[in-house]
């Protein structure tokens, strides 16, 4: 795929970032006049992505503000080591948007966007720095796998410790050894299987994701500062019930249309970015 932006204001390149111990690929889509320039957004990936997709938004809204996208660790072409522990992607973010005022400091204003897990890790740095960014705007974050079993009681706890040993067992074996059909018959569970061992992502970045999926949804109750949240109805990794519950949630707002990953989706791809414009311009 063909970067949206032309060259001349796309700069792809390692930081040394204190705090961090190997290099952070980063890639920074650059505004038409850096001078006038006061803005910047910085996208966060999902689950065994990469910062690279920001070289494809091709929306006026970026003519005027630094669009910054980095590799999470063990993810992407970050070479740094899986940590089990979501805090640590937290924290990497920190150092990240520290460096990035270090190098661009006449940059007044910082808002996040993240999609899938990145929304996650945005919303939880909004708990815990919300003096560090003015924003933050998040789309289809996910709750928690086994909320995909509709089953109860003991059904339920089965079903929900055959998807936990799914993930950890099945990532790097999944051909040699398909244990995810063998444990549970769904098809979304088994599909993403499958899609994180082609990518070979660690176990531990699987389980530090897992650990932070029910905790980012209080800040949305009463955010501390200029936020929103996106739910495409569509989206098959919540379940039914879930979606009916994030209806009601302050500061969302809800696309009927539009599967997991909204950015590559022609149908709202217009109405998100519409959206993000709203916060940060």
């Amino acid at each position: 795929m063909k970067p949206s932006f032309p060259s001349e204001r796309i700069v792809e390149s390692n930081w040394k970032v204190d705090g961090i111990k190997k290099e952070v690929p980063t890639y920074l889509v650059k505004p038409l006049d850096e001078s006038i320039c006061k803005k910047a957004v910085i996208y966060v990936h999902g689950l065994n992505g990469n910062g690279c997709m920001v070289k494809y938004f091709n929306y006026s809204m970026f003519d005027n503000i630094y669009l910054f996208g980095y590799d999470q660790r063990a993810q992407g072409n970050n070479l740094n080591k899986p940590s089990r522990f979501y805090k640590q992607y937290i924290f990497d973010l920190d150092k990240v948007i520290t460096a990035f005022k270090q190098k661009f400091p006449h940059v007044e204003e910082i808002y996040l966007i993240g999609e899938s897990w990145g929304s996650t890790i945005c919303f939880l740095y909004e708990k815990h720095f919300s003096n560090k960014i003015d924003g933050v705007i998040g789309w289809n974050m996910p709750y928690d796998i086994i909320d995909l079993c509709p089953t109860k009681g003991w059904t339920k706890f089965k079903s929900s410790m055959k998807v936990i040993l799914t993930f950890l067992t099945s990532i790097n074996t999944y051909d040699e050894s398909p244990f995810a059909e063998a444990l549970t018959n769904n098809k979304i569970l088994i599909r993403l299987v499958k899609t994180i061992k082609n990518n070979k992502v660690s176990n531990k970045v699987i389980l530090a994701c897992w650990r932070s999926m029910k905790k980012p949804w209080k800040v949305l109750k009463n955010p501390p500062i200029k936020s929103k949240y996106i739910q495409s109805m569509e989206d098959a990794m919540l379940s039914k019930k879930r979606l009916l519950i994030i209806k009601n949630f302050p500061c969302t707002e809800i696309f009927e249309k539009g599967y997991h990953i909204l950015t590559f989706d022609d149908n709202v791809s217009d109405k998100l970015f519409s959206s993000i414009k709203s916060i940060v311009l």
